[in-house]
């Protein structure tokens, strides 16, 4: 759940992604390999 407020949220952008897409834009590599055991079958 992400929150309707928060300090940071004029910073950040959401939004929402495949795990395949996330894997493929992640910059570091055990993120990717985490993306990846994720995704459903």
């Amino acid at each position: 759940m992400i929150a309707e407020s928060y300090p940071e949220k004029g910073d950040q952008k959401t939004a929402w992604f495949s795990f395949e897409e996330a894997a493929a834009m992640a910059s570091q590599p055990g993120l990717r390999a985490i993306l990846r055991k994720l995704q459903l079958p």
